[in-house]
């Protein structure tokens, strides 16, 4: 496929009859800054090499049959800080938001936020940390970052509904004036997309209630004819407290319908083995885990209308050890199957 990304509202007229000439389809963006992250499915390793190749950036001036177009210099960024690390910039980041202000103005509705903005010293061509020199105004900016972030954590803990452990949203990617919800996902899951193109279930406990730990051993079990519904794919990532992957010695940091040598139960059903060591059933199903906590979530790309609408839902993660699951957690059906799996895993060991 090849596109053409149009930044910023002043250049788009233009671009557009640029781009009609040059017989490209327009993707169009409501700010100068622009960050495009292209998702491109591979099977296996050796796809990965034969995508990279094919991907190429190429400004419209020197795209064939475009008209040349002279471009404007674009100075080199300030390196910014982690998103995570926000609150501990203080008043300074409102001097990066002015500034950002400038280079992407925001959309005419969002006017009066401006001039809240501006009464106290936020703005274009501003710089809050130098020019605002009210002690209550700065009182307020300074514990404003931090009760922001406070909230905003507070959010992506809380975000969505949740179902068997697995919480999920369906107003990702489509946030109107959700502000909270827009910061959430920006910290903790940027360029998330909207509900139609993919879903993001995610857990960090089992089916009691407590938390994932991998000192545990854990089965997530799918009955047969259950697994997720999706048009595309679907897969389970497990992730450290800290939202990175977990390193593991057969490099194996997902589970889904595309990998490969996956062993399906005698009854048609799928269990994935969530612990540190390799199960005694052999590393065709293990996604394998660290000592400390850990989450996961599951990506559902081009989800069909039964896990949009949510009367899909999917089973509780189980803990092998477990000797009983509350009723209202899950499913009689979801329960059984994750518990006949855990079951099985340790009377075979048992037996060793």
């Amino acid at each position: 496929m090849t596109a053409l990304v149009i930044s910023g509202i002043a250049s788009a007229t233009d671009a557009n009859e640029q781009s009609v000439a040059a017989g490209l389809p327009v993707i169009k963006s409501p700010t100068n800054t622009v960050w495009a992250l292209g998702r491109t499915l591979v099977d296996g390793p050796a796809d990965l090499q034969a995508v990279r190749s094919q991907y190429t950036l190429t400004p419209l001036s020197l795209y064939p049959g475009s008209p040349p177009t002279e471009l404007p210099p674009i100075p080199n960024p300030n390196p910014l800080p982690r998103p995570q690390d926000v609150a501990k910039s203080g008043i300074q980041f409102f001097d990066e938001l002015s500034a950002l202000l400038k280079d992407n103005p925001p959309p005419a509705d969002e006017s009066p936020v401006l001039e809240r903005f501006a009464q106290v010293g936020i703005g274009v061509n501003r710089q809050p940390s130098q020019e605002v020199t009210d002690p209550d105004i700065l009182a307020g900016l300074t514990q404003g970052i931090v009760e922001a972030e406070r909230l905003i954590d507070k959010k992506w803990l809380n975000i969505g509904t949740t179902t068997n452990g697995w919480r999920v949203n369906y107003d990702i990617g489509d946030y109107g004036n959700d502000y909270l919800l827009r910061a959430a996902v920006a910290k903790y899951a940027l360029a998330a997309n909207v509900a139609q193109e993919s879903l993001y279930f995610l857990t960090n406990i089992d089916a009691n209630g407590n938390p994932l730990v991998g000192t545990n051993e854990y089965v997530l079990t799918f009955e047969a004819g259950q697994l997720p519904p999706v048009e595309a794919f679907w897969s389970v990532t497990l992730y450290d407290p800290d939202g990175f992957l977990v390193e593991n010695s057969i490099n194996r940091y997902s589970i889904g319908d595309r990998t490969p040598g996956v062993q399906f139960n005698s009854d048609g059903s799928l269990s994935i083995y969530l612990q540190s060591d390799p199960p005694i059933l052999g590393s065709s199903n293990w996604l394998p885990t660290q000592n400390g906590p850990f989450s996961l979530s599951l990506r559902a790309y081009l989800p069909k209308p039964e896990l949009l609408n949510g009367t899909y839902q999917l089973p509780p993660v189980v803990n092998v050890a477990a000797t009983s699951v509350p009723e209202s957690s899950a499913t009689s059906g979801m329960i059984a199957a994750s518990i006949v799996g855990a079951v099985v895993l340790r009377s075979r060991r048992q037996k060793m």
